[in-house]
């Protein structure tokens, strides 16, 4: 597989994952609209909820970041451009796969309570998936690799 292809993959699954939790926000917010709340929660329940939530934004986000980095780090000693972009991909897909997981779960808490708090911090985790596209810059920088690398003569 050559760079040019990794890196599209790469890209691929970035906008099919944000097309995807868009969807089901789209929907989501018309099913609340139209039905309302599928469950009621105490007062003190609800509290939980976010709580929880929001504390696994707190944890999940920087963890996936300090997990990418270190990653990345360790890589730039190898020799081989495509094992670089290679575990590049796999951890790049952990850190949006962590956002996405954050972001499907204020969905759900969304649709089980109708409270658009939680559709608040979807957008949040949106905004900061959003910033976490993958730019050729921001990878050649991060793996310190050279500009030419995504040519079509650079294969497996």
């Amino acid at each position: 597989m050559s760079a040019k292809g990794i890196y599209n993959q790469i890209r691929l699954v970035f906008i099919l994952v944000a097309g995807g939790l868009t969807m089901f926000a789209l929907l989501a917010l018309y099913f609340v609209g139209q039905h309302g709340a599928f469950m009621t929660l105490s007062v003190s329940d609800a509290i939980i909820l976010k709580t929880v939530l929001l504390l696994l934004a707190l944890v999940g986000i920087p963890s996936s970041y300090m997990f990418q980095n270190r990653i990345i780090k360790n890589s730039i000693s190898d020799q081989d451009v495509i094992v670089k972009l290679l575990k590049y991909r796999r951890v790049f897909f952990i850190k949006i796969m962590t956002l996405e997981g954050l972001m499907l779960m204020s969905l759900l808490c969304f649709l089980a309570t109708a409270q658009y708090s939680y559709m608040s911090v979807f957008g949040i985790l949106g905004v900061v998936y959003l910033l976490n596209y993958p730019r050729k810059e921001t990878i050649l920088t991060d793996l310190q690799i050279e500009e030419d690398v995504f040519s079509d003569h650079n294969q497996l």
